[in-house]
């Protein structure tokens, strides 16, 4: 069995206004509920993501307040103008998707319920094995090893992996697993800062 992992954001579409988007509604969400202001917001999370050694705003926030990490994702990921980010019905990509040859899975380091809107919009998800999201890895996300093993997990054992992302940290960890390494640099000036075996292409088009 060949599997292939798309990551979501920056490869599946372009997601470069999703941060300034996703922080302004978490500022809205966290002065709502614990009346603090976007400077405190700031400070605070850099604090927290080394209290609890994660990177997810989500998780941090819940675990030092006891709010619901649900919630939060609610009124953060789930109320992104994905629209205006261009994330729409794409029937090129659905093709695309439909004449790889394997089993197609989108993988995020993001939660389910905004990989499950991305796609969604797109009208790729009947095309898609499986999707996964930061849940299903918690605690663990890419680039830690420990969550492609879990991944792997959920697959035969005898699945050959490939894993198309935007990210080369991402990328090196599969590429040391001894997957396949795909890189979707949008970029193409860009360039790889460590070497590792890796294809390259420009656009999640040119799969």
């Amino acid at each position: 069995m060949r599997v292939i992992l798309l990551d979501c954001d920056g490869t599946l579409y372009d997601d470069s206004e999703a941060h300034t988007q996703f922080n302004e509604l978490l500022f809205s969400y966290l002065g709502k509920h614990l009346s603090i202001s976007r400077e405190e917001t700031i400070e605070q999370r850099k604090a927290l993501f080394e209290k609890h050694n994660a990177v997810s705003s989500a998780v941090v926030f819940a675990k030092e307040y006891g709010l619901s990490m649900q919630e939060i994702h609610e009124a953060t990921y789930g109320k992104l103008d994905l629209t205006a980010m261009g994330v729409r019905f794409d029937p090129h990509l659905q093709e695309v998707i439909k004449n790889l040859q394997g089993s197609v899975a989108v993988w995020s380091n993001n939660p389910r319920i905004h990989v499950n809107r991305v796609i969604t919009l797109l009208g790729i998800a009947p095309f898609l094995y499986a999707f996964f999201g930061e849940e299903d890895t918690a605690p663990y996300r890419k680039p830690d090893s420990r969550a492609y093993e879990w991944i792997k997990q959920r697959f035969p054992q005898d699945a050959d992996f490939v894993l198309v992302d935007d990210s080369p940290l991402n990328l090196a960890t599969a590429a040391f697993l001894g997957w396949e390494a795909v890189w979707c640099r949008r970029d193409p000036e860009a360039s790889l800062s460590h070497s590792f075996p890796c294809r390259i292409v420009d656009t999640i088009y040119a799969l």
